[in-house]
């Protein structure tokens, strides 16, 4: 009797159907995947050397970068070059392939050059070099594909590096004006990363639960765990589309601190409990995100 008991225990605990029937996320599914048209700014920017990325690490100080400018000369030169192609895009097969990391020390070092033709009175060739830092940018944040998350943040980062330089007062404010008047920041890149950040994360969680052959138990729920990630996702494209200058997102911020906080009794005895262990672990908060993306929105947009 006490083994029949313990057999369909056993049964229903571990082949009861208790997971989602399947993952609803249809509107989070990547909207555009455009194919590169041939070379662009990613595709011929010259390659960073250690010795330039040890450069774009600094801050500006003239007496310190004088030398350093002078030995990056070449490679600013053909950086401006690339810059002049009409767009960016990594069309990489495999995105790991892509080197933000370059992007972004481009972005570091033209600001730096601009900076030191500015200390020196040639506010033609360091117009020229802000104007290309911000193309960049603008480039990044605004291409035709849905891009990466860290792919977004890449192209904040160099923008704020031109919010700093213009900031510092050392170019003439109308010629700022005038630049910034050529581009307009939308929300569409923003939430496109978010979509894509998403979708990367479900391919990875399904990938290794398919290699490991994991089927639904009532301590993992693949497809229930997959919904808890679209759910959060949906939240902060929610937050994203709002205009600049809305309340925080508490209910994200909220449902990420349920997550995080998933160790106690509670949780332990619930269904699902290793794949909320598992959502757990790759749970973010990316409101911070939506903040920069705020901060880059008005500056470019003058709002």
């Amino acid at each position: 009797m006490l083994f029949a008991v313990g057999l369909i225990g056993f049964i229903a605990w571990n082949y009861f159907p208790w997971d989602d029937k399947e993952i609803l996320d249809a509107d989070l599914t990547p909207i555009t995947s455009v194919i590169s048209k041939g070379d662009n700014i990613y595709t011929t920017l010259p390659l960073v050397t250690e010795e330039f990325r040890s450069i774009a690490r600094k801050d500006f100080d003239e007496g310190l970068l004088s030398q350093e400018i002078l030995s990056t000369e070449n490679f600013v030169a053909s950086a401006l070059l690339s810059i002049q192609k009409p767009y960016y895009m990594c069309d990489a097969t495999d995105f790991s392939d892509c080197n933000l990391a370059e992007l972004r020390d481009t972005g570091k070092i033209l600001l730096l050059h601009a900076q030191y033709y500015a200390s020196q009175g040639n506010n033609k060739k360091a117009e020229e070099l802000y104007s290309a830092a911000l193309k960049l940018g603008m480039s990044i944040l605004t291409q035709e594909n849905d891009m990466r998350l860290i792919e977004y943040l890449v192209g904040l980062a160099v923008i704020n590096g031109v919010i700093e330089i213009s900031e510092k007062g050392m170019l003439n404010q109308e010629f700022i004006d005038n630049e910034l008047a050529k581009y307009t920041l939308d929300k569409n890149g923003v939430v496109s990363a978010f979509r894509q950040e998403y979708n990367d994360l479900k391919e990875v969680t399904l990938e290794v639960w398919n290699t490991e052959q994991v089927h639904s138990t009532y301590w993992l729920q693949p497809n229930q765990t997959v919904n808890l990630m679209a759910e959060l996702a949906r939240m902060q494209i929610a937050y994203a589309e709002a205009p600049c200058g809305s309340p925080a997102n508490i209910e994200s911020e909220k449902f990420v601190d349920e997550y995080r906080n998933v160790l106690n009794f509670k949780n332990i005895v619930s269904q699902n409990f290793k794949g909320k262990m598992v959502f757990s672990v790759v749970v973010a908060s990316l409101n911070t995100v939506v903040v920069k993306h705020c901060e880059a929105e008005v500056f470019i947009n003058g709002e």
